[in-house]
């Protein structure tokens, strides 16, 4: 069997890793594997569809001849345009196209799910399909609105590209159930993102009444950082340093925050991923307040596998992982009550946490259920 995989890029953040690891799960099941991955450029029509990256594809398709295309990103520089061509080839050649939804692209525009009005950044519904394409889809300007809207449009109601996916796989079942809500009832196989994890908790032990908070991942808006360090900075007390690991546009403003006094923020860059578990293991509770709903992020299992306690909004795909883990808490960005109380509580369970079911996450898991879906 032939398998070809597709994506945005080769190298990046975790649907790059989970793009390696179907490459490696793949090879190591005994597919000829190969993988298409674009020039990392795009203009505002290729954005919308690619004329370059559809030929390129069509080439692609026509030497390797794959039996099954296994789509990971593709709407940042690939475009939709490549589904066009795969279903070109599929009109002459049995295959059979697997799609792993990273996030909310298929639903929506912003492929946060998220909208603009009066430059708020909101949530769209996870209840009902509530996505209008008069709104606002993107922080930086219209015109940067106007393109994904008119991607959408192009690909998915004037051209119908969404029927050339055979499988859509979701590492979570909140992604799997909007979806459904959303009118979306293509086959959908939940598969977790696998996660390499150690035997036992690798916590560092440390004696200090400074409470140490940490982050790893992007350091963009809607991770909600900057959200959070406000209420760090009015609804808390104690003495704490929130450490940073990971680097985006939002490292100059997170290194110049005005924090009160007992507060600080240490940057620590971006770290090689082998040596993260044991970086973050010497801290207190694992924090992501990210502002839009996640779909499966990874930094929750691994650092509940690492120990730490971990503390999260109350919505999405955050809390389908936390709840992965024995101890999980939960806030609300919108709320104004002290959390001083609930980060001494959640510290105290520093290097007692772990995965209710760690199996679920193994790179042998994810390549049975891989193969599983390729081979049906």
């Amino acid at each position: 069997m032939n398998v070809l995989l597709v994506s945005d890029s080769y190298e990046g953040g975790g649907a790059e890793a989970v793009f390696r690891d179907t490459l490696k799960a793949s090879a190591d099941a005994g597919f000829l594997t190969d993988y298409f991955v674009p020039e990392q450029k795009t203009g505002a029509f290729s954005y919308i569809f690619s004329l370059r990256n559809y030929r390129l594809m069509k080439k692609k398709l026509t030497t390797f001849r794959p039996d099954v295309v296994h789509l990971h990103n593709y709407y940042h520089f690939l475009s939709p345009s490549v589904l066009l061509a795969i279903r070109r080839y599929k009109q002459v050649h049995k295959c059979r196209v697997i799609y792993t939804a990273h996030d909310f692209h298929l639903l929506c525009p912003n492929s946060g799910f998220q909208h603009f009005p009066a430059g708020q950044r909101k949530n769209f519904s996870a209840r009902h399909n509530d996505v209008r394409l008069g709104c606002i889809f993107d922080h930086r300007s219209g015109l940067h609105s106007l393109l994904k809207v008119l991607q959408h449009v192009v690909a998915y109601r004037l051209l119908h590209l969404r029927d050339v996916l055979d499988v859509i796989i979701t590492p979570g079942e909140f992604l799997k159930t909007v979806m459904l809500r959303y009118g979306i009832t293509d086959t959908i196989e939940v598969v977790r993102n696998p996660v390499m994890l150690p035997d036992s908790p690798v916590t560092v032990m440390r004696e200090t009444e400074i409470l140490h908070l940490v982050y790893a991942g992007r350091l963009s808006p809607e991770k909600g950082l900057t959200e959070f360090l406000h209420k760090l900075n009015t609804q808390t007390t104690q003495e704490i340093v929130f450490h940073l690991y990971g680097d985006g546009v939002l490292s100059s403003e997170l290194d110049a925050f005005p924090c009160r006094k007992g507060l600080s923020v240490c940057l620590h860059g971006q770290v090689e991923r082998s040596k993260l578990m044991v970086e973050i293991a010497a801290h207190d509770i694992f924090v992501l307040p990210s502002v839009w709903y996640e779909n499966a992020p990874v930094s929750l299992i691994e650092a509940a596998a690492a120990g730490l306690p971990v503390l999260v909004p109350g919505y999405g795909g955050l809390l389908e992982m936390a709840r992965e883990s024995l101890y999980y808490f939960t806030f609300e960005h919108d709320d104004d009550e002290d959390l001083s109380e609930l980060l001494r509580h959640a510290a105290r369970f520093r290097g007692r946490n772990h995965l209710i079911s760690a199996g679920q996450f193994s790179i042998d898991r994810y390549r049975d259920r891989i193969c599983a879906i390729y081979e049906r």
